[in-house]
């Protein structure tokens, strides 16, 4: 059986919010366990800095690289004439992708905060979670993003 247009948005739609939440469970579990002095952190001295500074590399590096994958993969498929639905497909497939590769960074920020207890490894977390938020599906934004319309994503 096939999903429907709204459906697909819809469940797209459910998994982000599902993998922000996820996030941030875990930042705020990594905050309290550091916090509350319940989890030893590793003293870097001077070294710390440079782990901050990895970290917000490896951050804006995925970051641009799910931005830009993204938008190859869009551009590629704007321009196809694939019916709607596969387009739908592609869509998720890359959506997915991208997540999960700013996701990672979010990730590793969150383990880095908890073994130094750098508070500045936080600001990293969120800086790269407000992206991701950005990044919620809406069904007149895959509309226009795929050159579909959104009258057929709705139904």
């Amino acid at each position: 059986m096939q999903q429907q247009p709204a459906s697909n948005i819809k469940a797209l739609s459910i998994l982000h919010f599902s993998l922000l939440i996820g996030q941030i469970v875990f930042a705020a579990i990594g905050y309290y366990l550091v916090y509350s002095k319940s989890m030893g952190s590793i003293n870097l001295g001077e070294n710390a800095k440079f782990v901050v500074i990895g970290v917000a590399a490896i951050g804006l590096i995925m970051v641009t690289l799910s931005f830009s994958m993204y938008k190859k993969k869009l551009a590629a498929l704007k321009d196809s004439t694939q019916p709607a639905n596969e387009k739908l497909l592609a869509y998720r497939a890359a959506s997915i992708i991208r997540w999960a590769m700013l996701e990672a960074p979010v990730l590793i920020a969150i383990v880095g905060f908890m073994l130094t207890g750098n508070y500045n490894l936080l600001v990293v977390t969120g800086v790269i979670l407000l992206l991701f938020i950005s990044t919620k599906p809406t069904a007149s934004k895959a509309a226009a993003e795929l050159s579909i319309s959104e009258s057929y994503l709705n139904t």
